[in-house]
């Protein structure tokens, strides 16, 4: 059942409306129950329409969706925190998508479309995903590759790292806290705390010491710099052929040597690694941690992690 009204067709019970006569998206709005998306967006022929434009069109819808979940259930209070919107809708854009049409290889588009993307916007000027915003300029310009690419990014990396099942696990718990206990108004506090719930529970947490560092008492220890930092780091495999062992060392990846020297900032890197004589490509085969406080780390011949 559909209605219409001055260009824009609501269905119900779908949660689906379009909008006609532009190539823009519109944003959610509030109801919970319903998305608006650009009539472009809606109406594909799949017999006629490229593949490469239908994954336009599905993705499109997915990433809006999401703002279902990441945008209305759950708001940041302050519009420092937009990544918590439009982070985890660029993540789900992919995930959902994939979901659908698991052979369009969206997790190897990712790789170019979203970390390739970050890397480049995340130079010398870059801001963090948390930023101030003061003015409606400084707001307008947090809406940036840093919030969507990066933002992405950053979860992808988290998921892989502690896995996708506690992954899911701690978002469902986060979606649920944040709305039933917070009125739905959170920050990265409230998302943190969220997964240190799933991830350290009481009275034990071997759940968290399977997977994350050592002497590591919450997953801000791995996430502060990424979220809070500008940049990436440039991470550096020294391979010795008398010894066998591999050193690996970090350092924040700006254009000019100048500028990288005069930069200290390390971060809490989860590195994964092959070898010839153990090819392995899953995403936690040999997973390692690169802890911030240290200056290298190294990888034995027999690799085994230290």
């Amino acid at each position: 059942m559909s209605s219409r009204t001055n260009g824009l067709v609501i269905w119900s019970p779908l949660t689906h409306g379009t909008m006609f006569g532009s190539t823009k998206l519109l944003r959610p709005f509030s109801a919970v129950t319903r998305v608006l998306i650009w009539d472009i967006y809606l109406l594909a022929d799949t017999e006629r329409t490229k593949a490469a434009r239908l994954e336009d069109v599905v993705s499109v819808v997915v990433h809006e969706s999401s703002h279902q979940w990441f945008g209305d259930l759950v708001t940041p209070m302050k519009w420092d925190h937009a990544w918590l919107n439009e982070a985890f809708a660029t993540f789900f854009e992919y995930a959902g998508t994939s979901w659908v049409e698991p052979t369009w290889r969206m997790e190897d588009l990712f790789v170019v479309e979203q970390v390739q993307v970050a890397f480049n916007a995340d130079l010398k000027g870059s801001h963090a995903m948390t930023s101030s915003t003061t003015t409606p300029e400084s707001v307008s310009a947090t809406f940036d590759h840093i919030i969507y690419n990066k933002g992405g990014s950053v979860l992808r990396m988290i998921e892989n790292a502690i896995t996708p099942a506690l992954f899911k696990e701690s978002l469902q718990h986060y979606l649920k806290v944040a709305s039933e206990d917070y009125g739905g108004s959170v920050d990265p506090d409230t998302l943190w705390d969220a997964f240190d719930d799933i991830l350290f529970p009481p009275p034990n947490t071997t759940v968290a010491a399977s997977l994350l560092p050592k002497n590591v008492e919450s997953i801000r220890d791995v996430t502060h710099e990424w979220i809070n930092k500008p940049g990436f780091p440039l991470v550096t495999f020294t391979r010795n052929y008398t010894t066998n062992v591999t050193t690996v060392t970090q350092h924040r990846f700006l254009l000019k040597k100048a500028d990288m020297d005069a930069d200290n900032t390390t971060w809490t890197i989860p590195l994964t690694y092959t070898t010839a004589s153990q090819a392995s490509f899953q995403p936690r085969d040999n997973l390692m941690w690169f802890p911030k406080t240290e200056q290298s780390v190294e990888i034995p011949q027999d690799g085994s992690k230290q």
